[in-house]
């Protein structure tokens, strides 16, 4: 049972479109949550060839490093130091340039 199944369950969501909102909202954070996750893994792991060179960050600063690119501010503050986070980032980006720019639907 998802989130917005449960709303609808509780009589919180009632019309189409709220219900539809509630399922963008719940897929856009699980994704953003869980990239965060990986960036966190990939940036403290290192990259394969030198372990060595891992770049320290929190959870939490990934899940703000991610708003902060997302929302195409960019301050600069905090950044992908391993090519393998690059690499993630990069491939992140697209897709969600391509899903947000109305090519890939979400049904």
């Amino acid at each position: 049972m998802t989130v917005p199944d449960i709303l609808q369950y509780l009589n919180v969501l009632k019309t189409s479109s709220s219900i539809r909102l509630a399922q963008l909202v719940s897929i856009f954070i699980s994704v953003w949550l869980t990239a965060a996750g990986i960036i966190h893994l990939l940036e403290n792991s290192g990259d394969p060839l030198d372990f060595n060179n891992a770049h320290r960050l929190s959870y939490w600063t990934c899940v703000y490093f991610l708003i902060v690119t997302m929302s195409t501010v960019g301050y600069g503050d905090v950044y992908c130091e391993t090519v393998l986070g690059r690499t993630f980032l990069v491939f992140f980006l697209l897709v969600g340039l391509f899903y947000v720019s109305g090519k890939g639907q979400v049904y």
